[in-house]
């Protein structure tokens, strides 16, 4: 491999990861640490807001509401069908310049304190979410 070769390698992977969705914060769903490691515009599925992605594939649904509440949604791992736990917080949203496949990416927070079928509560700051 050329050195040309590899330093292209680089420069694309740390392109890559550079735009890769990044979360942090203390979400916990029934108390335990909901681990998310990336999120998703709600955009390809027609909603203002993100979804969450845990390490094992759950999901949390934040949509925001004009008003800036949080209408909030919990997918087990593998599942198309959430469940919707209400509007139990604040969020906010706002695009980014970049955008991937016409997905303008999005950043944003979530502060949530959720119950009923499932408990989720905490704060999340989200950025490079496509």
């Amino acid at each position: 491999m050329s050195w040309r070769a590899l330093g292209a390698g680089l420069v694309t992977l740390g392109f890559v990861l550079a735009c890769a969705g990044r979360v942090e914060g203390d979400l916990t769903v029934d108390g335990e640490k909901f681990s998310a490691m990336t999120c998703h515009s709600g955009a390809p599925q027609g909603f203002t807001g993100v979804d969450l992605v845990s390490t094992d594939e759950a999901k949390v649904r934040v949509a925001v509401q004009p008003d800036g509440q949080a209408q909030v949604w919990y997918f087990e791992p593998g599942s198309t069908v959430g469940t919707d736990l209400g509007v139990c917080g604040t969020a906010s949203v706002t695009e980014q310049n970049s955008e991937i496949n016409g997905v303008k990416n999005v950043m944003g927070t979530a502060d949530l304190s959720c119950s009923g079928a499932k408990t989720v509560a905490g704060f999340a700051a989200f950025e490079n979410c496509h």
